[in-house]
């Protein structure tokens, strides 16, 4: 049986933090990506394949939890982007 949070070494540092503040996983230009738990991993590897495969370098946004959830890094993501896929 596959496990949810995937195999092997873990995709992204860990974060600590208050629950209620988001984090930013990648830093990218073109689109904001937003996500929360075991899907932070799979969002993760698809924004590394759009860089590689179509040049879109994604902001990829963990909001930890959906509520309360972090309304201004993913605004001012947004803002810098110009797109949000969740």
């Amino acid at each position: 049986m596959k496990s949810r949070w995937g195999k092997g070494e873990r995709c992204c540092a860990i974060r600590v933090g208050p629950l209620n503040s988001a984090s930013q996983v990648l830093d990218g230009s073109d689109v904001t990506v937003v996500g929360w738990g075991a899907q932070i991993h799979v969002l993760t590897e698809a924004c590394k394949k759009a860089k590689e495969e179509a040049g879109i370098n994604c902001d990829l946004i963990d909001l930890r939890t959906v509520l309360p959830w972090d309304v201004d890094i993913v605004e001012q993501s947004v803002r810098k982007t110009g797109r949000l896929g969740v």
